[in-house]
């Protein structure tokens, strides 16, 4: 009986200091001596979780250009937004921009990892999107020091925003889930180049 009555204690202590604010659960602890106040935030259900974001509006867009080979003497593929062919090239990434789910703000800057495919989405206003391939690091340590070694994201892809100078805007840096986009920039995208 006593166990029962400590485990709805326990209970009621837990859900007081619990409340779920925009899909994420968050957990408020105090301490009584100093009342200082810590904010752990998790994760809830994966259904609450997902969350999509407007990328790009295909009416600030000027053109797309894709880099197959990055390493390669030959130029990247463009795509422009007045030739009616292309344009639906264009829509139909922006559109799988659109509706991919965010999985990780401020995805750390990584370097190359084998020189991936890539494309930037020229804006109107001179501004860019770059798109590429995402990748977990994960570092390692042995007798001669540590090193990184990466992994490719099952449909995962990083979008950063630069400003007309080039200079990455601070903070943009994010991973999202586009299975779609990454097939198209792996394979796909030889379709759209072949009906140019």
């Amino acid at each position: 009986m006593k166990k029962i009555i400590i485990m709805c204690a326990v209970s009621v202590i837990v859900l007081t200091g619990c409340s779920v604010n925009n899909g994420k659960a968050h957990v408020t602890t105090s301490n009584k001596k100093n009342n200082n106040r810590s904010t752990i935030s998790s994760q809830s259900s994966k259904a609450e979780s997902i969350k999509h974001i407007n990328v790009v509006s295909i009416k600030n867009i000027e053109s797309l250009e894709f880099n197959p080979q990055p390493l390669s003497q030959k130029p990247p593929v463009k795509f422009y937004i007045y030739n009616a062919k292309q344009k639906r090239v264009i829509e139909k990434i922006v559109s799988w921009l659109n509706t991919s789910e965010l999985t990780k703000r401020d995805e750390p800057p990584y370097g190359k990892h084998g020189y991936p495919p890539s494309f930037t989405v020229n804006l109107k206003n001179e501004d860019s999107i770059l798109v590429e391939p995402a990748y977990d690091i994960y570092t390692s340590k042995d007798k001669w020091g540590s090193f990184k070694t990466s992994s490719p994201v099952k449909g995962g892809i990083v979008v950063e925003y630069f400003n007309h100078s080039g200079t990455p805007v601070l903070n943009s840096r994010m991973r999202l889930k586009s299975p779609e986009v990454l097939n198209w920039m792996n394979e796909n995208w030889k379709l759209d180049v072949s009906s140019k």
